[in-house]
């Protein structure tokens, strides 16, 4: 048998897209003994079926099943051709969980949250109306009317081929019992668009009755063995799947109205690996042989403990993590990484400090602060002039996560910032503040504070901190309201005198001027 690490990549992926086999994989061996090919096209592209259901009561082998398709996928398929998005939602240990270290893997998700099965979905949704741009687009970047992804991938490039994506979700009932909205994207989203968009779902579940609704979209049906003929009868119109199955690992295998119903026995990943010239791993049980003297008295002949035959260098792996390894280690240097669909949520805020941001996320700004020499002034963007990053925007639906740029040019430049008691609100002053303050020299932007926040009293050390006035202060904040008026009529003054349309014109004519931005902060 071939081990893991010795399967042949370069010859089984092909840097040309065929789509006479993509998205052709082994399963296991039939009654005849050969190899049981599923292909997941549609029948006019050679196939059996765009789509694949599963199902199978505890303990037959159903998740061990996904890892097997998923692992048969990956090694005939190479991640510039197949993604998969891998979803698991039955708790507890993962079999698709060690899976998701393959190159192919574009997202994982197994959190039973409702927020988390929402991003999920909003993910799904985003790429099937990202895939169907890109087809609405064909008439204007090659002069015709794409209809579908094989003949899309014949007139790209290869580097701009658009690969398949295999949605595997093992216990997607409970998904749809978490959020009720996943069934439509599942049915509307997926299910019809899919096949055109080159998107394929693989849905498993242990109950026969999660599939009512959705079998007849789904044209390739597969169980082992389930409880009761009722379930049997869900899947495939016939009892086979509860009378005939005796075995964990046996299968039935439908397409269609009975176009192919075979039975076979699944190809298993989830062994221990053994290295070839290992040894063997003893899988017997302990025993004690002891022999039983005239008297009664027994004496030890011999004790097995299996767990001490096992040789050092016996692998603790699976064949699955083994040959995950290789696939990895394989596409490293030969293929770009993959754009990831479904991204993780955002870390909490203590893990996301705007001076991380600034440096890591955001390193365009209009005058950089640097630790050690202040603001460095020579190397002002005036691009950036009245912008800085607050936090994180996160757009699952745009599979998007980058800097939210508070851009304090746009409309009228001013911002209310509104909440309950605990809600953040005095934070996200600090970080406002902050961040301008670390990319604008205080004589470029001066802060106004007024209120009794517990926020001011720290900002308020700032360099570009003029005021920071109490409530209580009347007559200061008369001072302070009178200054704006002065300095409101000069800034006009100064606009007609030069001619000039607007305040960054006046700085360009007049850098000598002492011009900062000016921004009031109100705090209740």
């Amino acid at each position: 048998a071939v081990q893991p690490p010795d399967v042949d990549l370069a010859t089984l992926y092909s840097d040309t897209y065929d789509s006479r086999r993509v998205m052709s994989f082994p399963i296991g061996l039939n009654t005849d003994l050969k190899p049981q090919i599923v292909t997941l096209r549609e029948d006019s592209q050679g196939g059996l079926g765009h789509h694949a259901m599963l199902a199978g009561g505890i303990g037959k082998g159903k998740s061990v099943t996904l890892q097997s398709i998923v692992l048969a996928l990956a090694a005939s398929n190479s991640p510039a051709h197949l993604n998969f998005v891998l979803a698991d939602f039955k708790g507890g240990a993962s079999e698709l969980g060690r899976l998701r270290t393959l190159p192919h893997v574009v997202g994982f998700v197994t959190d039973l949250d409702e927020a988390y099965v929402e991003r999920f979905r909003l993910a799904l949704e985003g790429e099937v109306l990202r895939r169907k741009q890109i087809l609405d687009d064909t008439p204007r970047t090659f002069g015709r009317q794409i209809p579908n992804i094989y003949e899309y991938n014949r007139a790209v490039a290869p580097e701009e081929i658009m690969p398949h994506l295999v949605v595997v979700i093992d216990e997607f009932a409970k998904a749809i019992r978490i959020n009720a909205h996943f069934k439509k994207t599942v049915d509307n989203d997926i299910t019809a668009q899919g096949r055109a968009l080159g998107i394929h779902l693989i849905l498993s579940t242990q109950k026969a009755q999660d599939f009512e609704g959705i079998r007849l979209n789904i044209e390739v049906r597969m169980s082992m063995q389930v409880q009761t003929t009722e379930d049997s009868r869900v899947i495939f119109g016939r009892d086979d799947a509860a009378t005939k199955l005796t075995r964990a690992g046996q299968a039935l295998l439908q397409v269609g109205n009975n176009r192919v119903f075979e039975m076979f026995q699944v190809a298993r990943t989830d062994i221990p690996y053994v290295p070839e010239g290992a040894g063997n791993i003893d899988l017997v049980d302990d025993f004690t042989i002891r022999q039983i003297a005239p008297n009664g008295r027994r004496h030890t002949l011999y004790k097995h403990r299996p767990q001490m035959q096992i040789t050092d260098h016996a692998s603790r792996l699976s064949e699955a993590e083994v040959l995950v390894r290789h696939i990895a280690d394989y596409c490293q240097t030969r293929y770009a990484p993959t754009r990831t669909i479904c991204l993780p949520p955002l870390p909490p805020a203590e893990s996301m400090p705007v001076f991380d941001l600034l440096q890591k996320q955001h390193p365009a700004v209009f005058c950089p602060w640097q630790r050690q020499s202040g603001w460095d002034t020579a190397q002002k963007s005036e691009h950036y002039r009245l912008q800085a990053p607050l936090g994180m925007l996160d757009l699952p639906s745009q599979q998007l996560q980058q800097p939210y740029i508070l851009n304090l040019n746009e409309r009228d430049g001013n911002l209310l910032i509104v909440g309950p008691t605990g809600s953040g609100k005095s934070l996200l002053l600090q970080t406002l503040v902050l961040a301008f303050a670390s990319t604008h020299a205080p004589d470029d932007l001066a802060f106004y504070f007024w209120g009794q926040g517990p926020a001011f009293v720290t900002l308020a050390e700032l360099p570009h901190s003029p005021a920071f006035i109490q409530p209580a202060e009347t007559e200061r904040t008369q001072r302070l309201l009178g200054f704006l008026e002065k300095e409101m009529a000069r800034r006009r003054a100064l606009l007609g005198e030069l001619r000039a349309g607007n305040m960054e014109a006046l700085r360009r004519a007049r850098p000598d001027l002492p011009l900062p931005a000016v921004v009031i902060i109100l705090d209740d």
